[in-house]
């Protein structure tokens, strides 16, 4: 649900449409989008491909506000568990995976194909992006 808002507080910002903030919400955990625009971290956000400097310094101005409270509720959920970090990066991992076979199936790959070249893949943890392209070259 908060990656819901997210999305939806990203497609708001001038410059920044649904096909750019998929691929933000993709090269970075929600979190990690959070910490980035709060601590103004221009460099972090122009790695992630589509984002230039000056799409990511308009991130910065115009989420800052927005993401105050959404950060409270996250670093409070990191930090009521003992192990809030790996906890967070299996189901960030997870969500790829999943997000992964569904773009396969959206692809036109039946889930259960989608399913058997994600699982061959050696890395879990990289963006969904990545992890299809990866299974696209061994089909």
């Amino acid at each position: 649900m908060e990656e819901r808002e997210l999305f939806r507080s990203l497609i708001k910002v001038n410059g920044v449409g649904p096909k750019l903030a998929l691929a933000i919400l993709s090269a970075m955990s929600a979190v990690e989008f959070v910490q980035n625009v709060r601590s103004g971290e221009v460099n972090q956000l122009v790695k992630i491909p589509g984002v230039g400097k000056k799409t990511a310094e308009r991130l910065i101005i115009e989420m800052k506000d927005k993401l105050k409270d959404w950060q409270i509720s996250a670093e409070s959920q990191s930090d009521t568990d003992g192990n809030g970090d790996k906890q967070s990066f299996s189901v960030s991992a997870k969500n790829n995976v999943s997000e992964a076979i569904s773009g396969l199936v959206a692809l036109g790959y039946k889930p259960q194909a989608a399913s058997q070249a994600i699982s061959k893949l050696d890395d879990d943890s990289l963006p969904a992006a990545s992890l299809i392209r990866l299974a696209l070259k061994n089909m």
